[in-house]
């Protein structure tokens, strides 16, 4: 739960408990990547918007290999910090038609 709200990371028994969940079922793994994935680039979106992020900093991420162990989760929780003052703006299914 702390990790979807961008919270510290969690203890060490945890993370290797969620690691083997991932693990027997790739498909959840994919899944929950995929919904952080979306919810971070909503707020990314909504930082740009709002000017709390600039393009700069945005394409900056795009550069970052991220190849340092445990670098993505480090950068997921500082980007879900620098936005936590966003207000995602998701629209319902009637918005779309």
């Amino acid at each position: 739960h702390e990790i979807l709200a961008g919270g510290a990371s969690p203890p060490a028994a945890a993370r290797k408990s969620l690691s083997r969940i991932f693990r027997a079922d790739p498909g959840l793994g994919f899944g929950v990547s995929r919904a952080l994935g979306f919810l971070l680039g909503e707020r990314l979106y909504q930082a740009l918007m709002e000017g709390h992020l600039t393009k700069l900093e945005i394409a900056a991420l795009f550069r970052d290999p991220l190849a340092k162990r445990g670098s993505p989760a480090r950068l997921y929780r500082q980007l879900r910090r620098r936005t936590g003052a966003v207000a995602p703006h998701f629209r319902s299914k009637d918005e779309f038609f």
